[in-house]
């Protein structure tokens, strides 16, 4: 199985993280996201790799969630890490911040 975790950053400088990472049966990608529309251009793009699961981090809000959901096909599996006010964002839902 291939998959991908997307975590939000508020750095908009600063290195970009796309690494990948493999047991014998998962083949995990993990990559940096600046905002929700930078989210969806990078889930559209490991999509096209062959990812079939996205992990959302918690900083995704219900909306972002959304916007993703309609911007990938159907059969793309979605799962999302839940804070309602994310730490890394100074407390706040990414809603709030894209």
């Amino acid at each position: 199985m291939k998959a991908c975790f997307i975590f939000l950053t508020p750095d908009k400088e600063g290195p970009v993280v796309d690494q990948e990472m493999n047991t014998l049966s998962i083949t995990m990608r993990v990559c940096s996201a600046t905002s929700y529309k930078n989210a969806i251009e990078i889930a559209k793009r490991v999509v096209n790799d062959g990812v079939e699961v996205i992990e959302l981090c918690g900083g995704f809000g219900v909306h972002g969630v959304s916007m993703l959901k309609q911007a990938l096909p159907d059969n793309i599996l979605i799962g999302v890490v839940r804070f309602d006010n994310h730490p890394g964002l100074n407390f706040v839902s990414g809603d709030t911040l894209f």
